[in-house]
């Protein structure tokens, strides 16, 4: 699951939760994942599908709670961010009126 974390419309972030499928698996799908993980990384595949075992399978309810959460998280990066910008711009304007010019 992921939230956007947006900053004055643009993407500045993602945040991304996981460690756990969304919905049960397919034996066979999860089999060849594992096979294709171990494969790539020279991972033993007896611990690798052994790990697999212990991954969490979110109920729709949990699922909503996370999603809310990621939501909830992504916002108040995204009230931080515009603080900053707004603060900085601030900074910015007080920096170009305490510059002396020379003539």
């Amino acid at each position: 699951m992921r939230a956007r974390i947006e900053i004055n419309g643009d993407l500045a972030a993602m945040l991304i939760a996981g460690q756990f499928y969304a919905s049960a698996t397919d034996r066979e799908a999860a089999h060849a994942r594992v096979q294709a993980l171990a494969d790539a990384y020279g991972i033993d595949i007896e611990l690798l599908s052994e790990a697999i075992q212990d991954i969490t399978v979110l109920d729709a309810r949990n699922r909503e709670k996370l999603s809310t959460w990621l939501k909830s998280v992504a916002h108040t990066f995204e009230d931080i961010g515009h603080e900053r910008a707004e603060l900085m711009g601030r900074l910015q304007r007080i920096a170009e009126m305490s510059t002396l010019v020379t003539a």
